[in-house]
């Protein structure tokens, strides 16, 4: 990535984050709506998860947006398609580089299972990025890596030709606090009323987790259906996906998703 002037301001990091996107090109296909709720949701997720699953057609994007609105740097970039990457080496990279935000390129494509339960059962400080090109191939990765990562929604954004323009990067960066433990409690009870027939308690923990950082956030239950189909598409299929996805509300949001996912699960 070319070199890029940065701007220090007294902002939010979910402020600065869309600023940045849209300075790269990133917008919204939806009329009237902003880049703000998608930023705000990305930065309170990070509450939950490091691993970030997000469409390769604006990952890159979304992952410098990101750097430079913590570091003032480019987001950096680990090829992980090859057969010969192993965890340790990939993992031996992930400490090395600068930037907070990391890209693993070729991941999720390749179904690379055993990198993914890997990297999962690390306690990794910096983010996680992994583009996401076939989406029909989600669907053979076993279900349990989605209690560790997040598939981001962002069927309404497309990237646009855009002139170089500084980005800007927080002043200061607040660290992200975690819901506190009675509001997850709160948002599993209720999850265990409506799903515990048909998704495992430690899937129910992590969507608790997701619901309670993000309550209150425009299109928060946008991106809980999202979890929940795809975890039960790779354990199931798309009909239940869709069944499941329509216990939290109206499964509009995730059709195109489920569209996408049909056509191949995860075999044990």
């Amino acid at each position: 990535m070319q070199a890029i002037e940065t701007t220090d301001v007294q902002r939010p990091l979910p402020d600065v984050l869309a600023y940045n996107l849209e300075m790269l090109g990133v917008r919204s296909m939806q009329k009237e709506v902003s880049l703000q709720p998608f930023a705000t949701l990305l930065a309170r997720c990070r509450a939950v998860t490091s691993l970030f699953a997000v469409d390769s057609n604006i990952a890159m994007q979304v992952a410098n947006a990101w750097s430079f609105a913590i570091s003032g740097m480019s987001a950096y970039r680990i090829d992980a398609s090859q057969e010969h990457v192993d965890s340790t080496s990939v993992l031996a990279a992930i400490e090395q580089c600068p930037s907070s935000i990391i890209v693993l390129d070729g991941v999720l494509d390749t179904v690379g299972e055993a990198l993914l339960f890997s990297l999962a059962r690390q306690d990794i400080k910096k983010t996680l990025i992994f583009p996401v090109g076939a989406y029909a191939n989600l669907s053979l990765i076993a279900p349990e890596v989605w209690e560790s990562m997040l598939l981001v929604p962002s069927e309404h954004l497309v990237v646009l030709p855009a002139e170089s323009h500084p980005l800007q990067r927080c002043a200061e960066v607040s660290p992200v606090k975690p819901p506190n433990s009675a509001q997850v409690i709160s948002e599993l009870d209720d999850l265990v009323g409506t799903l515990a027939d048909a998704v495992p308690l430690k899937s129910l923990a992590h969507l608790a987790s997701l619901r309670a950082a993000t309550k209150g956030l425009g299109g928060a239950h946008v991106w809980l259906q999202y979890q929940l189909a795809v975890r039960t598409n790779a354990a199931q299929d798309a009909k239940h996906a869709q069944a499941l996805s329509g216990r939290l509300g109206s499964v509009d949001a995730v059709q195109d998703l489920l569209a996408a996912l049909d056509g191949h699960h995860h075999v044990r």
